[in-house]
């Protein structure tokens, strides 16, 4: 157990803190609030605010930033103006390159980050490699990630081509789904370059130019465009493509399952034969376990995962002012006690580290998948530059325009290249190339 309830507010986390997640003084303060940066929702902060209260006597003094997918330009200097007076910051992988380069955020000891291994189990490979580090460095925690998997009512032969799965979207006769609505289209787009695009990934290594209007792109949007033709009805979320799969409206797609589909989260799945049948939490249970998981469709030899831009991290502010309460709140968000309880609040928590309860049987289908997708080490950089943002955003209304039959594949891809040369420019080219380059 995590000595949470010991620790102290001590000043100056200096650079590179070496005290180990549970490691105790003699005096513990409890006047001085721990800073908390929060990207996400009251209601999330709430949930955290209770969470550590259960364990810790330090009170959270929470600041929150709204997070919209959709509008991700700006969400860098946002957080990096409000971590000058915060001890502790949960925030999007996205903008983590951005902090860490501008040294906004404190990195970890090899030492340190093993001791929180060594404490509260492995962390993913997928997600040491996506998530946890830049430049050789440990900067973050992470909180977990939500992957998107091949979703369906009944068990699907594998596919290996994006081809398969149009022809099978084919079968289901429009009753199939992947996430095209507001602020999805990029990720999904991203998601099928991903386990397409063998050497040439968004951007040239040399001189950080875009790579993204390239044949290999072209063809990854337009086969796209085709297989989204045969999608029935209102372009939906991945939440919403979950909830149609419950109800029986769609037969299958892509996907992944939404924090309030809670019961079969880790530690807290409840037994349908034993539970009251007329709550709502039973009904999702035995819905959820007709919903089946597996990989998406890949081209590549060797598979590499793609985390969301908005999977969470923490990591801690280089103006804290308390290192040991800062490190055990990092302990306990990460992997401690009382931290899956939160599972099913957060919107993008999972689990994140390989302990005996994520490999359960009572986790759903989806998560059983989860945890097998993360153990690989191969791991696709996303849009983490400075700005990263306006990058996503950039690629994202311009894959709509191509959705919306405005524009076609290649129109659309060439003026994603042009204001990301733009963004990149005004951001500086050797500071984004030498990002780029670490990641």
């Amino acid at each position: 157990m995590l000595g949470v309830a010991a620790a102290t507010a001590t000043v100056g986390c200096g650079h590179r803190p070496t005290e180990s997640p549970t490691e105790t003084t003699r005096e513990t303060r409890t006047d001085v609030p721990l800073r908390l940066l929060l990207v996400g929702s009251d209601s999330e902060a709430e949930a955290v605010r209770r969470g550590w209260g259960a364990l810790s006597p330090v009170p959270l003094d929470v600041t929150v930033v709204a997070a919209d997918r959709s509008r991700l330009s700006g969400i860098g200097q946002i957080v990096s103006d409000k971590l000058a007076s915060i001890d502790v910051a949960i925030y999007p992988l996205i903008v983590m390159s951005q902090l860490a380069a501008s040294e906004h955020i404190v990195a970890e000891t090899d030492e340190s980050f093993d001791d929180y291994e060594t404490e509260l189990g492995k962390t993913y490979p997928a997600l040491i490699s996506g998530a946890c580090r830049f430049a050789d460095q440990y900067f973050a925690v992470s909180l977990g990630s939500k992957v998107p998997a091949l979703l369906s009512v009944e068990e699907v032969d594998e596919l290996p081509t994006w081809s398969d799965y149009h022809d099978w979207v084919q079968t289901l006769d429009g009753k199939a789904a992947e996430p095209l609505a507001e602020g999805w289209a990029a990720s999904s787009f991203l998601q099928r370059a991903a386990s397409t695009v063998l050497d040439t990934w968004l951007f040239d290594r040399n001189d950080v130019s875009p790579l993204i209007n390239t044949e290999p792109y072209i063809n990854v949007l337009s086969q796209m465009l085709d297989t989204a033709r045969l999608y029935q009805g209102q372009r939906k979320t991945s939440a919403e493509i979950w909830t149609a799969l419950r109800s029986g409206e769609l037969k299958g797609g892509i996907g992944f399952q939404p924090a309030k589909a809670r019961s079969d989260w880790a530690g807290q799945a409840s037994d349908p034969d034993s539970a009251d049948p007329n709550s709502a939490a039973t009904d999702v249970a035995k819905i959820e376990l007709d919903i089946t998981a597996s990989d998406l469709p890949s081209e590549l030899q060797s598979p590499r995962v793609l985390l969301d831009s908005l999977s969470p991290v923490a990591s801690i502010s280089n103006a804290c002012r308390q290192t040991r309460v800062s490190r055990q709140f990092l302990s306990w968000i990460s992997g401690g006690e009382n931290r899956d309880a939160m599972l099913g609040q957060m919107s993008s928590m999972t689990p994140s580290r390989t302990s005996t309860q994520a490999t359960a049987v009572n986790v759903s289908g989806y998560n059983r998948w989860l945890a097998d997708r993360l153990r690989t080490s191969l791991v696709r950089p996303g849009l983490q530059l400075i700005d990263g943002g306006k990058y996503f955003d950039a690629l994202e209304s311009q894959v709509v325009r191509c959705l919306d039959g405005q524009a076609k594949p290649a129109e659309a891809l060439s003026e994603v290249a042009n204001q990301w040369q733009a963004i990149t420019a005004a951001a500086g080219p050797d500071r984004q190339r030498a990002i780029w380059r670490r990641l």
